[in-house]
């Protein structure tokens, strides 16, 4: 495998498709530098990002002939992996993940371009069902498009002991442990998860409510903690590794999502392999992969969510029975759906 991933210009780091190529292994990886306009010419991104990897692809052919090429992202890096696919006369797979068919195709200067590409390509991987009705909207044919479950890194998240990892994370005390783990966004919807704990106050509900993730609301939900004096309970903590959101995850009693999109986040089934319950938003894929009527809010409801989590918190629900693939699952489902278009046999 050789894997091309674009760092946006604006990105902080080192410039230069010398400077920025990794080896782990059997695998490269290179990171060039991916220039566009920024917030105009968005039909022509396809564009830009293939003419900011040319060097980087062209260092990868010389010595390496793929058998496929997979892109994640609809556009435009789904876009841009079925032409260079097409140039080589193999296979496209283009992976979508949620937002970039629940949320940008919404909008109608970008759609054209996502459908598009997702209907040039000889695979489209969804990680729900309800995620691959949406790519059906778009004009993909039934017979192209997947759905493969994420898997999960069973090596980092597995259950834990909950008092070493609050010892470990310097969490004192003995009330109930929230968690919420995004980048601080819009889709995220951070803020109606702040105001039902505003709402859990005031029905005397004691608790503390962790923030890991970074974003550009941050400085927003900061005030809105200002604004309802929050800051003796809700804690930002930033970004965090891996192997210390694990330690998170153990800490916490209940795992909340309160977005407004998804697909299947990689939250809940990284929170349920570490064995913490979850409250979440019924959106996307999440209510056919756990149905659970108890756990599932409607989006932008600070009422339902305070009342969902007061009821977890009084009575922690079971962890339901859902599939959670590991890594290597997840990725023999997705050779055999690339040995399928190809057509060889799985």
């Amino acid at each position: 495998m050789r894997v091309i991933a674009p760092i946006p210009f604006g990105v902080p780091g080192k410039l230069g498709d010398e400077q920025n190529l990794i080896r782990r292994e059997n695998l490269e990886i290179h990171h060039p530098r991916f220039y566009y306009t920024p917030k105009i010419l968005r039909s022509a991104y396809a564009g830009f990002y293939l003419w900011s990897i040319r060097k980087a692809l062209r260092r990868v052919l010389a010595d390496f002939q793929p058998q496929a090429v997979i892109g994640y992202w609809a556009y435009p890096d789904g876009a841009a992996a079925v032409r260079v696919a097409r140039k080589l006369g193999v296979p496209s797979a283009i992976l979508v993940g949620g937002s970039d068919v629940l949320v940008l195709a919404a909008d109608e200067a970008r759609r054209p371009q996502i459908a598009r590409a997702l209907q040039n390509a000889d695979a489209v991987v969804a990680v729900s069902n309800h995620l691959r009705d949406k790519v059906l909207e778009l004009g993909v044919e039934a017979a192209k498009a997947f759905v493969r479950p994420q898997g999960v890194d069973r090596e980092v998240f597995h259950a834990g002991d909950k008092k070493q990892a609050r010892q470990k994370l310097g969490i004192a005390g003995n009330k109930p442990v929230l968690l919420w783990v995004g980048r601080i966004v819009q889709v995220k919807a951070l803020e109606v998860l702040l105001e039902a704990c505003h709402l859990l106050r005031q029905m005397g509900v004691a608790f503390d409510l962790y923030l890991v993730g970074e974003g550009p609301l941050r400085g927003a939900m900061e005030q809105i903690c200002d604004t309802f004096v929050l800051w003796d309970c809700v804690h930002f903590v930033g970004a965090q590794r891996q192997d210390v959101l694990a330690d998170w995850y153990h800490a916490a009693d209940l795992t909340v999502l309160c977005s407004r999109s998804e697909g299947i986040p990689n939250v809940l089934r990284e929170s349920l392999a570490c064995g913490c319950p979850f409250v979440a938003t019924a959106v996307g894929g999440i209510p056919e992969w756990c149905g659970d009527p108890g756990r599932l809010v409607l989006p932008d409801d600070a009422g339902q969510l305070a009342q969902a989590i007061a009821a977890a918190l009084r009575a922690p629900p079971p962890l339901p029975e859902v599939p959670l693939p590991d890594w290597d699952q997840s990725a023999q489902i997705l050779l055999d759906i690339l040995q399928k278009v190809a057509g060889g046999t799985p």
